[in-house]
C-alpha cells in the first residue's frame, strides 16, 4: 500500500468510501499510524466501529488478497491524482490485532478515541478492556504513583508536555 502513503486523509477517505469495513481495516493496518488515525476519525460512526472490530480481531489476509486490494486501490489512487511511488519512510508496525488498534487510536481525534473505547466496551467488553489496558492516556496520569509519574515525565519533551496540558483537565494539570 506504499502508493497510498503520500495521500492526505481526505483523499484516502474518498478512496475508501465504497470499500467494505474489512478492506478499510486492512488498509489502515498498512498505513502510517498518524494517517490511519486521521482516516479513522473521518469515518462515520457505524463504519468506524465495524472497522475497529475488524482491525482488532481479524488476522492478516492472504497475500494474494492483499496484492489484489493494493493493485485496485493503487489504480484508483491514480485517478485521485495520486502517484505511485515507494514510501520514503517505513514504519515497523503491527498490521492487525489490538495493538494495531491502540496505535491507530493514539493518532485519532480525542473525541473519536473516547467514542470508540466506549462503544467497544459495550459491543465487546473483553476486547474493550484489552484495548483500554494497552493504552496510556492523559487521564491515567493522576492514578500513577509519584515515582512512575517522574519516570513518564522524564521521557516527555517539556514543549510537548506544555502543549498536551493545554487541553487537559485541572486534575491532570495538577
Amino acid at each position: 500500500f506504499a502508493a497510498l502513503w503520500h495521500l492526505e486523509a481526505a483523499q484516502l477517505l474518498e478512496l475508501l468510501r465504497h470499500e467494505s469495513p474489512q478492506a478499510i481495516a486492512v488498509v489502515l493496518g498498512h498505513l502510517p499510524r498518524r494517517t490511519a488515525g486521521q482516516v479513522l476519525s473521518g469515518l462515520s460512526e457505524e463504519v468506524r466501529m465495524d472497522v475497529v472490530i475488524r482491525l482488532a480481531k481479524e488476522g492478516e489476509p492472504f497475500a494474494e488478497a492483499l496484492r489484489r486490494l493494493d493493485a485496485a486501490l493503487t489504480r484508483r489512487a491514480h485517478s485521485l491524482g495520486g502517484e505511485s511511488r515507494r514510501a520514503e519512510e517505513s514504519e515497523n508496525v503491527v498490521t492487525c490485532g489490538p495493538r494495531a488498534l491502540v496505535e491507530t487510536l493514539n493518532h485519532a481525534d480525542l473525541s473519536v478515541e473516547t467514542a470508540v473505547l466506549e462503544a467497544l466496551a459495550e459491543r465487546d467488553p473483553e476486547l474493550g478492556e484489552q484495548v483500554r489496558e494497552s493504552m496510556f492516556i492523559f487521564e491515567d496520569l493522576p492514578r500513577l504513583d509519584s515515582r512512575a509519574l517522574q519516570m513518564v515525565l522524564r521521557q516527555v519533551e517539556p514543549s510537548d508536555l506544555a502543549l498536551a496540558l493545554k487541553g487537559a483537565s485541572d486534575e491532570v494539570k495538577r
